[in-house]
């Protein structure tokens, strides 16, 4: 997905979804390699997902080789066609092979990491301020169920220095 100052092709907000600008992608200061390694191939999946042309793996291929089983891939998948489908204009990952990790990669990492701490209104807070609210339950089910998968595959997401709403 590219930077894009719309929500949608005619410039108005869509219904229902907070409007975000290219802003969304200013990279943190927190670069990737302060992150675990659980929140790296997070992140490296995530932008395998949505820059195929880009990676020579795919995100399968990426957390299978971690250990992750195909039922807490599939959740993961699901959630990220799911933000794609709430926020189709709105830039969701950086580019990868970037160092850094934009607002929107930083927010899943640490709804994820909140869900492995068993803290879901961490998460549900998150999610708050970036999702409609009809989609907020289905991306928090599909998360759930990613982050248990990554913690069987011992896939910590909590990175150092990941600032956390509580």
């Amino acid at each position: 997905m590219t930077c894009s100052r719309k929500n949608s092709p005619s410039g108005e907000p869509r219904a229902g979804v907070p409007e975000k600008t290219c802003d969304e992608l200013t990279p943190h200061r927190l670069g990737l390699k302060a992150l675990s390694r659980g929140g790296q191939l997070v992140i490296a999946a995530a932008r395998a997902w949505s820059s195929p042309e880009a990676m020579p793996l795919t995100p399968c291929q990426i957390l299978g080789a971690a250990g992750v089983r195909p039922s807490a891939f599939a959740a993961f998948a699901g959630l990220l066609a799911l933000l794609a489908t709430v926020r189709p204009d709105a830039p969701l990952f950086l580019a990868p092979g970037d160092d850094q990790i934009a607002p929107l990669e930083h927010d899943l990492l640490a709804a994820l990491d909140a869900l492995q701490q068993g803290e879901p209104w961490r998460t549900q807070r998150i999610l708050a301020s970036w999702l409609p609210p009809a989609a907020a339950p289905r991306a928090i089910a599909l998360m759930a169920v990613a982050a248990k998968g990554f913690a069987a595959a011992g896939l910590g997401i909590a990175p150092t220095g990941l600032a956390t709403v509580h």
